[in-house]
């Protein structure tokens, strides 16, 4: 009997790490069809999303305010789909900085709990991010798009969210576009931040019209560090 289980347990662990062995495909191949992507990893070889990774900040006018966002490249499994893929993931937070002493408080962040529930925002495995941006936001078919970006944005600073019992589980929903302007993302590089349009709430119950909190037009974005 105890052989039996024995080989059972054999057969199950080849067989999941015959399920977990994908091929590696460059990011750029990713537009194939959906039906065809299984088994792959589509890995950014070629470093495309490198010039976005790190930290960016924005000061704002008139004020001991930064604005500063955190992103990095992630690998993303689809389980349902069997493939992966690398994405931009990341977060933001509004600070105050202390003119006299350069103490950083918190004004809000992303970096949070979902409301109403004990999930974070910025999950391990990446499935969730205040700022997710995958293959179909990269412009890399010419040289002149290698620079910008665009993806999914979740507001979930809104004081409200804290008592909406995960009515508002994932916030205000709008599109974000990032586009550096200078040095292609070396630090001290510039780039422009975009909410495109007026988002929505995910509200369980019906859309509603929002007004977002965070900084929707940022022409002078600094790059501050390499590292997320």
């Amino acid at each position: 009997m105890k052989k039996i289980i024995y080989s059972l347990l054999l057969i199950t662990i080849s067989s999941l790490s015959i399920a977990q062995i994908q091929t590696i495909k460059d990011l750029t191949d990713f537009d194939q069809p959906s039906d065809e992507r299984a088994g792959y990893y589509y890995k950014d070889l070629n470093g495309i999303l490198t010039p976005f990774l790190g930290t960016w900040e924005y000061h704002m006018p008139n004020s001991n305010q930064v604005f500063r966002i955190h992103l990095k490249k992630q690998k993303i499994t689809h389980d349902n789909l069997d493939y992966s893929e690398d994405e931009i993931r990341g977060y933001y937070e509004m600070l105050n900085i202390d003119p006299n002493t350069g103490v950083e408080t918190i004004v809000y962040t992303s970096n949070k709990n979902m409301a109403g529930t004990t999930l974070p925002w910025v999950s391990d495995d990446g499935y969730f991010a205040p700022i997710m941006i995958t293959k179909h936001g990269i412009s890399c078919t010419s040289p002149e798009h290698l620079y910008k970006i665009g993806g999914k944005f979740h507001e979930v600073c809104q004081d409200s969210y804290e008592e909406s019992e995960g009515y508002f589980i994932l916030g205000y929903r709008g599109v974000v576009e990032i586009t550096i302007n200078t040095d292609k993302g070396a630090i001290g590089s510039t780039a422009s931040w975009q909410i495109r349009h007026r988002a929505r709430d995910t509200k369980m119950f019906g859309l509603i019209d929002a007004t977002f909190k965070v900084p929707t037009e940022i022409s002078n974005f600094v790059k501050t560090s390499l590292d997320y």
